[in-house]
């Protein structure tokens, strides 16, 4: 095996095991912050069911910001979801193109979905954190009239 051969194979399993890394680091970041804003909307919306003889004016007040929470998280859930699938099939062509001696050109349609896709989500997580927010708000203000 030649110097030249054997750097691009080191290149492929450098590559490989970086992204392999990333998307399960990438991956498991992203299970926490749905699971995170899913738990904290649901749990929400628990104990406004909870509460007693306030429930009624609690969810008129911050039941709705809630709701369409927990929609941004799982639309930041699903976004995530695919952003991994086209990050996937991006290095795994990066990786066919390297063994087969050609150069890798994404598609535009393939970039776009990938850049799209992870810069959406982590805006949907943020509205996801405002709706609480708002929905906090809303319910505290409930509380002290």
């Amino acid at each position: 095996m030649t110097d030249s051969a054997s750097a691009t194979e080191w290149a492929i399993n450098l590559r490989k095991e970086l992204a392999l890394a990333a998307q399960q680091k990438q991956f498991d970041y992203g299970k926490w912050v749905l699971a995170s804003l899913l738990t904290v909307h649901l749990g929400a919306l628990l104990l406004i069911s909870q509460a007693g003889s306030s429930s009624a004016k609690l969810f008129q007040a911050s039941g709705t910001w809630l709701i369409y929470g927990v929609i941004a998280a799982l639309f930041t859930g699903g976004l995530a979801w695919i952003n991994f699938t086209l990050a996937a099939i991006s290095h795994w062509k990066v990786i066919d193109s390297y063994l087969n001696g050609k150069e890798f050109k994404p598609s535009k349609r393939l970039s776009f979905g990938v850049n799209a896709t992870f810069i959406i989500s982590p805006i949907l997580a943020i509205v996801s954190l405002v709706l609480f927010l708002v929905a906090a708000q809303s319910a505290l203000s409930v509380l002290n009239t």
